[in-house]
């Protein structure tokens, strides 16, 4: 990225960015007046063969507090588009990176910076790795960022106050909405819930409260938890095993029987195709009757 002075005249606002001023403002230009900007905006620059469009990323209130000082140029950090099948316009680019800005620009609470990072991969299709660079973070960390938005709104609430370490986030997110109401109603008088109480609350709560795929639900209606010793453990994993079997079976009773009844309509076509003109008739009639 590029450090230049432009002219503040030669800079563009898209729309939906401006905005009216404020009493702040006025407060940032008697210091932009004092001693002077301390840190540029950001601009895109768009290349074009007659004049190169630059439009304004970051920085509208000291842009604003330059110009109403009758400053002429403003000093600027430039980054220069270069159209991609992932930011197809200079619109998409600019959003992408106003939400890098605006995350690394303060320090964001573990949901907000779920927050951002769950926005980039949805709104801009990237892949975990890419955004983790974005941040400035390992890939890990961005996982375990994601999965505190499993969690309910209270429980994100109480990991942003401090009442519960993020990492706890990971865990609750694998339990289901009541139960984790029920672990927010268990701990709600305490200050501080510690990981190890969390790691057992999850690992005692009953199969029923952790979230799972429709399968094993279904298995564990049936009863098969999975918990205790090594023996019941195998008598549990024989039980899945035999569950599964009845289903694969289920099915496959189900696919030879619809196999079955397309073979006896197709005969009963092939039958009707040899039959005489008058008497396929007497039969269709006959089967509409029916």
């Amino acid at each position: 990225m590029d450090t230049e002075l432009l002219k503040v005249d030669s800079i563009q606002v898209f729309k939906k960015y401006q905005r009216s001023k404020t009493k702040q403002d006025g407060e940032l230009t008697r210091s932009i007046r004092d001693i002077g900007l301390q840190d540029p905006i950001f601009v895109l620059k768009i290349p074009r063969k007659n004049k190169d469009l630059y439009y304004l990323v970051d920085g509208l209130r000291r842009m604003q507090a330059i110009k109403s000082l009758g400053q002429e140029d403003i000093e600027c950090i430039i980054e220069t588009y270069q159209k991609s099948h992932k930011f197809p316009t200079p619109q998409m680019y600019m959003d992408f990176l106003r939400i890098v800005i605006d995350s690394k620009r303060q320090d964001l609470l573990p949901s907000q910076r779920a927050r951002y990072i769950e926005l980039l991969m949805d709104k801009f299709s990237m892949p975990a790795q890419e955004v983790a660079i974005a941040f400035g973070i390992a890939v890990p960390t961005l996982i375990n960022s994601l999965k505190v938005r499993k969690c309910s709104k209270e429980i994100r609430v109480w990991i942003d106050d401090g009442k519960l370490p993020i990492s706890t986030g990971v865990l609750l997110s694998k339990l289901t909405d009541s139960a984790q109401a029920q672990f927010l109603n268990k701990y709600k008088d305490r200050p501080r819930v510690k990981i190890k109480e969390v790691e057992r609350y999850v690992r005692n709560a009953p199969a029923t409260m952790h979230r799972r795929s429709p399968i094993r639900n279904r298995i564990v209606a049936r009863g098969y938890s999975g918990k205790g010793s090594l023996a019941s453990r195998v008598t549990t994993l024989t039980k899945r095993r035999d569950y599964l079997r009845e289903e694969h079976n289920r099915l496959q009773n189900q696919v030879s029987a619809s196999k079955a009844l397309s073979n006896k309509l197709l005969r009963v076509t092939e039958l009707r195709k040899q039959l005489p003109s008058g008497m396929a008739a007497t039969l269709e009639s006959f089967m509409k009757e029916v």
